[in-house]
């Protein structure tokens, strides 16, 4: 926009064509639309499956980090790429990772293999697509075995 409120226009010399420019900061939330997706993966039927939620990757220090916003609302997964945008830029990544992708509750690592395994079986049900429990079984008949 020029001094009097009006949106500038250029000439594209190259194309004849003209347009308007509208660059969006960071900060502003309509930069993130285009930014959010839904994560996509082929299932065991070799069907395509969509993630429900949105998700931002985010780039700090050389550091690319990817962030489950955890809502099937775009507008709601928008507003929180940005708040979680300016959260890096305010603090380190490390400090983003703790808040906004927080670890496990049980940081133990003096279990024994029995405990592993009861921990492995509980935390692949909070899994969003967890694995058949055919596989899950031989694997920790495999693990018990070493």
């Amino acid at each position: 926009m020029n001094k009097s409120g009006h949106e500038e226009t250029f000439q594209n010399r190259k194309k004849g064509a003209e347009r308007v420019q509208t660059k969006l900061g960071k900060m502003h939330v309509d930069y993130w639309y285009p930014r959010v997706k839904k994560r996509t993966y082929v299932g065991r039927d070799g069907v395509t499956v969509e993630v429900p939620y949105w998700q931002a990757r985010l780039k700090s220090a050389g550091r690319t980090m990817c962030f489950n916003l955890e809502t099937t609302n775009r507008a709601e997964a928008v507003a929180k790429a940005r708040d979680i945008y300016v959260y890096l830029i305010a603090n380190e990544c490390e400090a983003t990772l703790e808040r906004f992708k927080p670890k496990s509750e049980s940081s133990n690592d003096d279990l024994t293999v029995d405990e592993f395994a009861e921990l492995y079986r509980k935390e692949v049900e909070l899994v969003e697509y967890p694995p058949l429990r055919r596989t899950i079984e031989p694997y920790i008949a495999s693990f018990l075995l070493i």
